[in-house]
């Protein structure tokens, strides 16, 4: 190989791993790679950006599902079929995501919470961005809980019921709720100092 082209792929392999490295939003953004948080505030904030992405697509799913029963019977007798699931399904097709995606957005959030947790546990505290976002994420997944209980019922909720949506969904809440009292925690340890 030409040296030109040697050291055009080092230098594409320098930027993959500082961005990796030391600009985990950038490779995350720009590159698709699920590089790990630096700090609580940038866990905290892909933790948000992917809690948001969950509970758009099950509030809308929910939506969709959610036809008048007046709208439903005739949409049911138009296609001559009696499942509200196969309604919903083609109002629902082009606008929310399939389980499969909710379920990797889900699995993704978890890794953000845990590695917010364990970098709040190692820092002094969390700051007050960080405490916003956890807020934030915290009311966000509420609402993906709630989206999600009212679609246990249809194929969709089956289907991501099937791969431990709701466990998972519940262990992000409670680690929200650790990283929140160890927040205060170390609040309350700095004030007394």
């Amino acid at each position: 190989m030409r040296r030109s082209t040697i050291l055009t792929l080092i230098c594409l392999v320098a930027v993959l791993v500082f961005g990796y490295l030391y600009r985990p939003d950038l490779a995350r953004d720009y590159l698709g790679i699920k590089a790990p948080a630096r700090s609580a505030e940038q866990a905290m904030l892909f933790a948000n950006e992917e809690l948001f992405a969950v509970a758009t697509k099950l509030a809308d799913a929910e939506a969709a599902y959610g036809i008048d029963d007046g709208q439903l019977a005739v949409a049911m007798n138009a296609q001559g079929t009696t499942s509200k699931d196969a309604v919903a399904l083609d109002s629902i097709q082009d606008t929310v995501a399939t389980g499969d995606q909710i379920i990797a957005l889900i699995d993704q959030t978890l890794k953000d919470v845990e590695r917010a947790e364990s970098l709040v546990k190692s820092s002094d505290s969390l700051s007050p961005n960080g405490k916003s976002l956890m807020f934030k994420n915290r009311e966000m997944c509420k609402q993906a809980l709630e989206s999600y209980a009212a679609l246990l019922d249809t194929m969709l909720g089956a289907r991501i019921s099937e791969a431990g949506v709701f466990p998972t969904l519940k262990k992000i809440q409670s680690t929200l709720d650790k990283i929140k009292s160890v927040a205060d925690q170390n609040i309350r340890v700095r004030d007394r100092d």
